[in-house]
């Protein structure tokens, strides 16, 4: 049960992360992070830190000491990756999510599609990458690509074991077209900053106008408790 899992809110978050954003060119920086409790094999590990390489985008990605799993707590990277990467990915347990993705530098958003991070990112008005794997994901993602238009989601393949995995290629071309708003896409991607933007104004809208949807939704909620 997720009884086994480390309780995210208790992991320090690493603010150097900001440090070195500030130190990024405005909108060139993916942010990568899977949320809590998303457990990855080594050999989709691996296929992401190559594809990741491949994209030649900067790079903050959040790896828990528990996200691969079977590694002890220890990421296994491939061979010669943190010394090929060390001048673009930027490395961190656990990240100030809300700093990181209102940060000018940061203009991509590699994500779980988990609620909180999908609110956080439409709030931030920051493109996506969905990679679901379970539950509410799943919707999430689909809300996000499909009916939302604020990003792209990744090809999945199965390997010689019946294992689905997306490949370093698949990664890496799709970080491209995202983070350099061109490839196969067209002009796609250009029209996901401008929906992501759309929405995080509606998001903003919803939350501090006295009459926006969230505020009038939550003066419901509260009639109906008090009856």
């Amino acid at each position: 049960g997720l009884e086994s899992y480390p309780m995210a809110a208790l992991w320090k978050e690493d603010d150097k992360c900001v440090e070195w954003l500030n130190r990024q060119d405005p909108g060139s920086v993916l942010y990568v992070s899977f949320g809590s409790i998303t457990i990855m094999s080594g050999e989709q590990f691996e296929e992401l830190a190559m594809g990741l390489e491949g994209s030649g985008s900067p790079v903050l990605w959040v790896i828990r000491p528990d996200l691969m799993a079977g590694s002890g707590g220890q990421a296994n990277f491939p061979d010669g990756f943190l010394e090929r990467t060390k001048d673009r990915v930027f490395i961190v347990e656990w990240a100030p999510q809300l700093q990181v993705l209102a940060h000018p530098s940061v203009g991509g958003f590699l994500t779980h599609c988990g609620w909180n991070s999908t609110l956080e990112s439409i709030s931030a008005g920051v493109p996506t990458l969905g990679w679901p794997y379970f539950a509410d994901q799943m919707l999430n993602n689909r809300c996000l690509i499909d009916k939302w238009g604020l990003g792209l989601e990744f090809e999945r393949h199965q390997d010689d074991t019946d294992n689905v995995i997306v490949r370093r290629d698949e990664v890496a071309r799709k970080v491209h077209t995202l983070m350099r708003r061109s490839g196969d896409g067209g002009d796609a991607p250009a029209r996901h900053v401008a929906s992501a933007t759309r929405w995080q104004d509606t998001a903003r809208e919803a939350i501090q106008n006295p009459n926006g949807s969230s505020n009038v939704a939550f003066a419901r909620l509260l009639k109906s408790i008090r009856g």
